[in-house]
């Protein structure tokens, strides 16, 4: 299916938005193999979802390299997944025989992100990344080694401007994914990608992101809090971009005919979120599995269930979206909702 060109006036020459993320659909050939292609682009992070049934959410990234399976949706560890994503190409990528990602006659998307073509060591941290960045479209993927100590430190992330958007968490041991998010309540607090609960933090003295501040070079965090001390840690960052990428939130109001967001562009992929309620999932809707308003089809984040298509959610509009359910994960009344809109 052809997505077409979303060009994006951001810049002096603009971008075109499927030239960085594209949301892709395929059916499974297990045990055959195939090649996923039409991107445009090489991903550097490519997340994929059965929509049939309850399996997991699985993320591969360039930096861990092939066939290194990671969950959104639990605290597991990474594993070796033989025959899963088997090679990132340079217009998508190839999935083997691993029926988590290609169980034959099912159904998946995958979501896909550009990142940098090579991975760079960049030392703007008091630890040193390995860091693959797409500065046009504020995207980074990174890995580090957190201390040996208990201590805050700071992690370059490789982009030109301070993350709105990070999820992080240790993939050599189990460990929640900590998400910070601009419209939380406290820049310090943080909510678990892995979890439907609510906004939480810690301490003056035991900040989940350490005692410095996000900067346009940096990240921070604690180890012994948010990461082990000594472990392997993983970190996606994402940044507003006018015209292609947007964070924010917006006050629910419990109605079918609810709040409209203006992004300034009209969105192919959202992610919503509750900061205020427990229960709430994290909800990600998409113009290729849904073509037409109002967009019924949905899957949660931080669960292993299939694609939901019950209950209308939204209404992509040409400059943002309006909510279009009751549903409290999504428009509970007088919650603030986090969102996340891609182009």
């Amino acid at each position: 299916m052809s997505l077409g060109k979303r060009i994006i006036e951001s810049g002096a020459d603009g971008i075109t938005a499927t030239d960085h993320f594209q949301t892709k659909l395929y059916t499974g050939t297990s045990p055959s193999s195939q090649s996923i292609t039409g991107l445009a682009f090489e991903p550097s992070l490519v997340w994929t979802k059965n929509r049939d049934i309850g399996e997991p959410h699985m993320l591969y990234d360039s930096i861990r390299g092939v066939e290194q399976t990671i969950y959104s949706n639990t605290a597991d560890s990474q594993f070796s997944d033989s025959g899963s994503l088997t090679s990132f190409n340079s217009d998508g990528f190839t999935l083997g025989s691993y029926t988590g990602t290609n169980r034959s006659g099912h159904n998946f998307v995958s979501w896909n992100w550009k990142g940098a073509s090579s991975t760079a060591t960049n030392n703007d941290g008091s630890v040193t990344s390995s860091v693959r960045a797409n500065t046009e479209a504020g995207f980074s993927a990174l890995t580090f080694t957190s201390p040996s100590s208990e201590q805050n430190f700071t992690i370059g992330h490789g982009l030109n401007a301070k993350p709105d958007m990070v999820f992080l968490r240790n993939f050599g041991s189990g460990g929640n994914w900590f998400v910070f998010h601009k419209g939380l309540s406290a820049e310090q607090n943080f909510l678990y990608l892995n979890e439907n609960f609510n906004e939480a933090g810690l301490t003056q003295d035991s900040r989940i992101w350490g005692q410095q501040a996000f900067t346009s070079s940096v990240i921070s965090t604690r180890s012994n809090y948010t990461v082990s001390n000594s472990s392997n840690v993983l970190a996606y960052c994402w940044h507003d971009v006018a015209g292609f990428q947007k964070f924010g939130s917006y006050t629910g109001n419990g109605s079918a005919t609810g709040p409209t967001v203006t992004t300034g562009f009209a969105p192919s992929w959202l992610m919503l979120k509750s900061r205020d309620t427990t229960g709430t999932n994290w909800r990600i809707i998409d113009s290729t599995r849904d073509t037409s308003n109002p967009r019924a089809n949905y899957i949660n984040a931080d669960t292993n269930g299939p694609e939901q298509t019950s209950f209308d959610q939204v209404n992509f509009l040409t400059d943002g979206f309006q909510l279009a359910t009751t549903d409290t994960s999504i428009n509970k009344l007088n919650d603030t909702i986090l969102y996340w809109a891609i182009a």
